[in-house]
């Protein structure tokens, strides 16, 4: 053997006895031919006392041997390298992980497997980190299924890199199946997605937090939510990302629309309880005077045989009377509604709203047509609140016959009708109030019973009306429905059930 040989044997063998890895060399029997030093922590034996006995020698538990058994043979045949894990117990009851590796040793000249090199890189550590690390990433994506907030991280071209179960569930899948697919497979609002790549992009590339206090979000249910989402820079796995977390706050939001809903409904009904308390104090003003006046006119009346003059007494005494009755709608108007329900003609409640707005349709050359059925039954509940409702649908027809009519025109038209109708074996009284003005855009039909909307085009005010008369429809339980065609009509039809007792 040369010196240089001989110096790099001693230098390999200086290496082996030195590694930290365990390194075993098995021959064709399966004997061991070689153990480093390391090889005690494992199986508690010094490495000369294991040499020529078999790897039955480690004291390792039966379902490693067999497994080391078999990547021997595995390796003896293929004469290929066999890398495996294992977990091996050792002398001191410890499990313990390695990276395997079982390499054949080839004779040159014969071409025939000699030995196997066995190399057992003690791999603990890392493998409990990482199982720590997966155990902890488990965690996570518990308590993020758990959140009932929408959190997701996506890159900059939309792709989602994970989402936890709200997410996918707003898109009906699974948070497995979340990763990899795009927000534009996904989403099915085009102008919400294209806001909402934007934002992501512009967290991305200015690095800061973007907070979205109402976000509109509409769901793979067609569910339309509002989020409070806020957006932020994040790096997964290396890749730049944006961070979301979006909170549902739709039933807040409704909570204080419903709120403020009540509100204005309380307000308007404060007020139309001032305007019928300042009703009643002008019709109890009016009605001593109007006493007298139909009182001395029928004294002139029946005291003076000049028919001239008896003329003009019988004229201020039809004039007055038609003055009485005004007052006594008025003073019905005022009254407050009772505690109780009651049984009413839908006929006189709208010939009493007709009374108050005779002289103001008159005025505006609107042509009404009255047609009432004969068979109309009672209702039960409260008449001055129906009244309220046919006074609001009259008044809205009003304006929009003038916004398209300024002077008379044979068009100028408001028709009221009323009838009984059956519905699967059920009565109901069906009034309908129609004009022929500008009609209703149908985009904003379904719009007009909300609070603060508007019927009539081109008003400047703030409307209630139909929202409050919705609402005392429902509580008679009734409806109240719309029709329209731009330009040419709109009809608000009210469908009210018959009571029993009528």
């Amino acid at each position: 053997m040369s010196i240089s040989n001989f110096f790099s044997e001693f230098s390999l063998f200086a290496l082996l006895e030195n590694l930290p890895d365990i390194v075993l060399r098995f021959d064709r029997d399966g004997r061991i031919i070689y153990a480093n030093p390391a090889v005690k922590s494992v199986v508690g034996y010094e490495p000369d006392d294991l040499i020529g006995r078999g790897y039955q020698a480690l004291s390792i538990d039966k379902e490693i041997f067999d497994l080391w058994s078999k990547y021997l043979g595995q390796a003896f045949r293929s004469k290929k390298n066999v890398q495996v894990a294992l977990t091996i117990t050792d002398a001191s009851g410890e499990s313990r992980h390695f990276d395997s590796h079982f390499i054949a040793e080839e004779d040159f000249e014969t071409d025939k497997i000699i030995s196997i090199l066995n190399v057992n890189r003690d791999v603990t550590e890392l493998t409990n980190a990482r199982n720590s690390a997966a155990e902890a990433q488990l965690v996570l994506t518990s308590v993020l299924d758990m959140v009932p907030h929408l959190i997701c991280a996506k890159d900059a071209n939309g792709n989602y890199l994970m989402a936890n179960r709200a997410m996918a569930e707003a898109y009906k899948l699974c948070a497995t199946e979340m990763a990899g697919k795009n927000q534009r497979e996904l989403h099915s609002d085009p102008i919400q997605l294209e806001l909402m790549l934007a934002q992501d992009q512009q967290v991305i590339q200015q690095n800061e937090t973007l907070e979205i206090p109402e976000d509109f979000f509409t769901d793979a249910w067609g569910r339309e939510r509002v989020l409070h989402t806020t957006k932020m820079p994040f790096v997964y796995h290396g890749i730049p990302a944006t961070l979301i977390v979006g909170v549902d706050i739709t039933e807040q939001r409704k909570a204080e629309k419903e709120k403020q809903i009540l509100n204005a409904q309380l307000r308007q009904r404060r007020k139309m309880e001032s305007i019928g308390t300042l009703a009643g104090g002008v019709a109890h003003e009016i009605n001593n005077p109007l006493t007298g006046i139909i009182n001395y006119s029928q004294l002139l009346a029946d005291d003076n045989s000049d028919e001239m003059t008896r003329n003009f007494a019988e004229g201020i005494q039809d004039m007055a009377n038609r003055i009485a009755k005004i007052v006594e709608h008025l003073l019905t108007f005022a009254r407050q509604d009772s505690e109780f329900a009651e049984l009413f003609s839908i006929e006189q409640v709208i010939n009493a709203a007709l009374t108050l707005f005779s002289a103001t349709l008159k005025i505006d050359q609107i042509i009404v047509n009255i047609d009432i059925a004969s068979d109309i039954p009672k209702l039960m509940g409260y008449p001055q609140q129906i009244q309220q409702v046919i006074m609001n649908l009259i008044t809205n027809a009003r304006k929009s016959l003038n916004l398209k009519y300024q002077d008379y025109n044979p068009n100028k038209i408001l028709n009221i009708h009323a009838q009984k109708v059956t519905v699967h074996d059920t009565d109901f009284v069906q009034i309908a109030i129609e004009d022929h003005g500008g009609g209703i855009p149908a985009k904003n039909i379904k719009q007009i019973f909300k609070p603060f909307q508007n019927r009539a085009q081109g008003s400047d005010s703030v409307g209630m009306g139909l929202s409050v008369s919705q609402g005392i429809i429902e509580e008679h339980e009734g409806t109240i429905v719309c029709e329209s065609e731009l330009g040419e009509f709109a009809r608000f039809t009210v469908t009210l059930p018959v009571s029993k007792e009528s």
